[in-house]
């Protein structure tokens, strides 16, 4: 039994060896882009090239987070009860993760496809790869209007 299952691991680490190496003779695709956008963490953040405005709005949000947790929220909690300091923690947690996520991605980078790719959506969807597009006519006030489909 302990034959068979050094055997299935060896063989597990030698599968995941290969895929190592293969992966890593591949470029990636953030590592051949030409704008002038920064990228960090392996292409996970992409930010504009001034990061300088993001790290200013979270310290703007934080000396405000702090401030009004140092004063208000603590006679709010004094006076009322120190559950009402629940909301505006949750909020600040949201308000930072969202700004980071949208910070973090840029809808304005769309990869252009790799030729293997591009070979497999033409064998997958043959009718789109011609650049024919269904088209109807329409009547919009009297006016025929010629309606395409992207």
């Amino acid at each position: 039994m302990e034959r068979e299952d050094s055997f299935i691991c060896s063989s597990c680490c030698k599968q995941a060896s290969e895929q190592q190496t293969n992966n890593s003779t591949q470029t990636r695709k953030y590592k051949t882009f030409s704008g002038r956008n920064i990228i960090f963490w392996k292409g996970r953040c992409i930010t504009s090239h001034q990061p300088a405005v993001l790290i200013m709005t979270f310290l703007l949000i934080i000396i405000v987070a702090i401030l009004f947790f140092s004063f208000d929220a603590r006679y709010l909690a004094i006076r009322l009860n120190p559950v009402i300091l629940v909301p505006p923690i949750l909020s600040l947690i949201y308000l930072l993760i969202f700004l980071l996520k949208a910070a973090c991605i840029d809808p304005g980078i769309i990869p252009k496809p790799m030729p293997d790719e591009i070979a497999y959506f033409e064998k997958k969807y043959p009718k789109a790869s011609q650049g024919s597009s269904p088209e109807w006519k329409t009547d919009y006030f009297g006016q025929e209007i010629t309606l395409k489909q992207c």
